[in-house]
C-alpha cells in the first residue's frame, strides 16, 4: 500500500539541491522538512543511482522514493524497484569500446550503484561532484552481467563527447542522448527521461497531474518542466533551460531551492 500524499515535488541534485561547493544549499533542509510535515512528497530526481544519493536521504527529511539514473530508475530508497529501463546488454560493449577509443570516462549506472572506468585525471571531474569512495575498474565489460544497467554516462572534454554522440548516432543505436552539463553525456533507452519517470511515480502514488512541481538547472531537467505545472529553473541554469520553466529561482548559491519551495510550491497544498 502506498502512502497518501497531497502533492509531489521533484528536486534535482547537482546544481539544485547542492550549491557550487557541493553542499546542501542554504535553507534547503528546513524547506524540505516543511514539505513533508504538510504531507507533500519531496523526491530527488537525479542522474545518480541509489548509492549516489543515499547520503542526502539519510541527512534530509525526504520521502522514501527516488527518480535515479536520469529517469532510468524509479524506486524506493530501500531498493524496491518500481520501474527500471534496462539498456540492451548487446549495446553496452559497443558504447564502452567507442568511449575508450575517443578517450572519455565511462560510468555504468546499475540499479543500486555506479561503476567507473577512467583515467585518474578524468576521475577528478567526477570526484568534484561525487565525493567519497568511487568504484573504479580497469575493465567494466566483465561487470555487465552483475546487475542491469539503466544508464551510461560518458564524461570529459565537451568536443570529445560531441564526437562520441555523433559516432553513436551514425551506428543507428536505439538510445537517447542528452548533456547533463558540458562535461557529461547521458545515454538511456529511447523515451527515458526524468519527466517520464516523474509521471510514472505520480501515477504510482495516485497524485494528480496538477499537483506536481519540478526544480532543476540542466537540460536533463527540461523533461520534468514539460510535465510539471509548477516548473522552476534555478538562477544558475543556462538560458535555454530557464526558457522552458514557468518560474526562475535564485541560484543554488543564493538559497534558490529553499526560495522555490517556500514561494512557488502552492500554499493550498499545505492545507
Amino acid at each position: 500500500m502506498t502512502e497518501n500524499y497531497k502533492a509531489l515535488v521533484a528536486i534535482d541534485v547537482d546544481g539544485t539541491l547542492l550549491d557550487s561547493k557541493h553542499q546542501v544549499s542554504k535553507g534547503a533542509a528546513e524547506a524540505i522538512t516543511n514539505l513533508t510535515v504538510n504531507g507533500i512528497l519531496p523526491v530527488l530526481a537525479s542522474g545518480r543511482t541509489i548509492d549516489g544519493v543515499s547520503p542526502f536521504y539519510d541527512a534530509l527529511n525526504l520521502g522514501p522514493y527516488l527518480i535515479g539514473a536520469g529517469g532510468g530508475l524509479v524506486s524506493t530508497t530501500s531498493g524496491e524497484i518500481i520501474k527500471a529501463f534496462e539498456l540492451s546488454p548487446e549495446l553496452l560493449p559497443v558504447i564502452i569500446g567507442l568511449a575508450r577509443e575517443i578517450g572519455v570516462g565511462i560510468a555504468l549506472h546499475q540499479l543500486e550503484r555506479m561503476l567507473f572506468e577512467s583515467s585518474d585525471e578524468l576521475m577528478k571531474i567526477v570526484q568534484r561532484n561525487l565525493p567519497g569512495r568511487l568504484l573504479q575498474y580497469d575493465d567494466l565489460i566483465p561487470l555487465l552481467d552483475q546487475s542491469p544497467t539503466v544508464k551510461v554516462t560518458l564524461w570529459g572534454n565537451h568536443l570529445k563527447l560531441c564526437g562520441a554522440q555523433q559516432q553513436i548516432e551514425a551506428l543507428n543505436i536505439q538510445v537517447d542522448m542528452l548533456f547533463g552539463g558540458d562535461e557529461f553525456l547521458e545515454i538511456t533507452n529511447p523515451g527515458v527521461s526524468k519527466g517520464f519517470a516523474l509521471t510514472l511515480l505520480a501515477q504510482h502514488l495516485n497524485i494528480p497531474g496538477d499537483r506536481i512541481a519540478a526544480i532543476g538547472d540542466q537540460y536533463n531537467d527540461v523533461s520534468m518542466f514539460e510535465v510539471a505545472p509548477y516548473a522552476i529553473a534555478m538562477g544558475n541554469a543556462p538560458d535555454g533551460v530557464k526558457s522552458k520553466a514557468k518560474f526562475i529561482a535564485p541560484s543554488n548559491d543564493e538559497g534558490g531551492l529553499a526560495w522555490a519551495l517556500e514561494n512557488v510550491v502552492p500554499k493550498t497544498w499545505h492545507k
